[in-house]
């Protein structure tokens, strides 16, 4: 017998259950349960199982999974899938091994499906699904077979699933993506910093999902804590978040964290990111670290961690969520440029994998911005923030910069992002829209008079000629500002 068994109670129901002949309460025809120790798998599966050898990716033992993640109700993976025997037309139902199946020849088993677990050329014992060459190892192939396609059912043709779910496959394809589909062979079930390092950077499903404790359902923007298709993903947090340090010119002065602690699971979605993103691993040359970016302790910061406190962001001049949140999570900006795709971060036609892109004119103003902050009430309507020389009360202000005209935008820097290169606006700089540690200096282009006090609202653009102090803006050249006035107040 090569496959399951003769009969449909066949497997015992967990490890430590004695198999009594004629005693049939020790038998379950699944290989699941949500009673008990969960079934036969999840008796040995709960803890981490040393493997019988080194595997080609290096990896020595099996990860521990969740069995009171996976007896969620909402479980996106906990349902069955039904083989039939031959002998006595009785029923098998697989729930497991519905992922974890094997290619061996089933003696016993007469259905369209059938399964067993005993030897596979396919690391973690993964099933095909259907797919044709298929090579070792599948990673997001092995996903695909149901997150691709337009049939609105798995890849079983069984379990209904929704047609954002189903287009995964198709956002990896546009422009700007996580490293998913062009790495591959490097992941490792259970991972460290190491594993994340410059020269072993990849983004495969599983390290933003557990398939195992995954369940339907995204943020809705009330919190920055994990939802529902990242639960049970493994993430870190800083020791401790440093003080910000005093700034001495118009550079920003980041502070990074001195350590980390390995949350499994990851409890905010920003711990997720800064596995890969943060001095936790080896950064690639050039890479920013973002968690010496998203410090709450800085002056001007995006809610990233803590809620934010400016209360300038409002019912009045901010979209919902953000509005009464105040929270911000990363893939509110990281994700798809178009609404009708899913949601998180896995692919853009907008470069940095941005829900808006960044390149701003006069008469939009920066699209990105206006995700969370409404276009009415900065760019093109009455001023309702606290200050009153927004672009919606004076026209003079509507530069091709759009925000990036006053915000965000750091002149100490090298490099541009693509932010229209006209009105004498600077060639050199670089946004910084997580977080930013600055003060208010004398002249922003050359860095001269670099005193004052820290400023916050990402105040820090093409701002000449500022008495940082009272944070007032002076007359300024005609030419390129378009009017000269009188000392006005921020």
């Amino acid at each position: 017998n090569t496959g399951i068994g003769t009969r449909a109670a066949n497997l015992r129901a967990d490890l430590t259950s004695t198999v009594v002949q004629g005693d049939g309460t020790v038998l379950s025809n699944s290989d699941y349960s949500s009673s008990g120790a969960g079934g036969i798998c999840l008796s040995c599966h709960t803890s981490t199982q040393a493997k019988s050898y080194t595997q080609p990716d290096g990896t020595t033992q099996t990860p521990a999974l969740s069995k009171s993640d996976f007896d969620a109700a909402t479980t996106a993976h906990n349902y069955d899938i039904t083989s039939v025997f031959s002998t006595g037309g009785s029923t098998f139902n697989a729930n497991c091994v519905k992922c974890h199946n094997d290619n061996v020849a089933k003696s016993y088993q007469n259905s369209t499906y059938t399964f067993s677990a005993h030897s596979s050329p396919f690391r973690r014992i993964l099933d095909t699904l259907g797919q044709a060459s298929q090579t070792d190892p599948m990673e997001e192939n092995f996903c695909f077979a149901c997150h691709s396609g337009v049939s609105g059912l798995d890849a079983y043709s069984s379990q209904a699933m929704t047609g954002n779910s189903q287009k995964l496959q198709t956002v990896f394809g546009y422009p700007y993506t996580h490293p998913t589909t062009s790495v591959s062979g490097v992941h490792k079930p259970i991972e460290s910093a190491s594993d994340l390092a410059d020269g072993k950077r990849h983004a495969e499903c599983e390290d933003c999902h557990n398939p195992h404790a995954v369940q339907q359902g995204t943020h809705d923007g009330s919190s920055n804590l994990v939802s529902n298709a990242l639960k049970g993903t493994w993430g870190v947090e800083p020791t401790s978040w440093p003080a910000a340090p005093t700034p001495s010119d118009n550079g920003n002065v980041f502070a990074t964290p001195s350590g980390y602690s390995k949350l499994e699971p990851a409890l905010r979605e920003y711990q997720i990111c800064l596995k890969c993103h943060s001095n936790y691993t080896t950064l690639p040359s050039g890479a920013r670290n973002l968690a010496a970016e998203i410090n709450p302790n800085y002056p001007s910061n995006h809610g990233i961690v803590t809620p934010g406190n400016n209360p300038s962001c409002n019912t009045s001049t901010m979209n919902e969520p953000w509005a009464s949140s105040k929270i911000t999570y990363c893939s509110d900006c990281h994700r798809s440029d178009d609404p009708a795709d899913p949601e998180g971060p896995h692919g853009s036609n907008a470069e940095h994998l941005l829900v808006g892109t960044i390149v701003s004119d006069a008469t939009f103003g920066t699209p990105l911005c206006d995700v969370c902050h409404k276009n009415s009430a900065y760019w093109s309507g009455a001023d309702l923030g606290n200050y009153g020389e927004h672009p919606g009360s004076k026209v003079a202000h509507k530069r091709a910069q759009g925000c990036f005209s006053c915000h965000m935008w750091d002149f100490s820097s090298t490099s541009g992002l693509g932010v229209n290169n006209v009105d004498n606006f600077p060639t050199s700089g670089e946004i910084f829209v997580h977080g930013q540690n600055k003060r208010w200096v004398y002249n922003e282009q050359d860095g001269s008079g670099g005193s004052g006090q820290p400023t916050d609202a990402f105040i820090n653009g093409y701002l000449e000629n500022l008495d940082y102090t009272g944070r007032e803006c002076w007359s300024y050249n005609s030419t390129n500002c378009g009017k000269t006035h009188t000392a006005t107040k921020y």
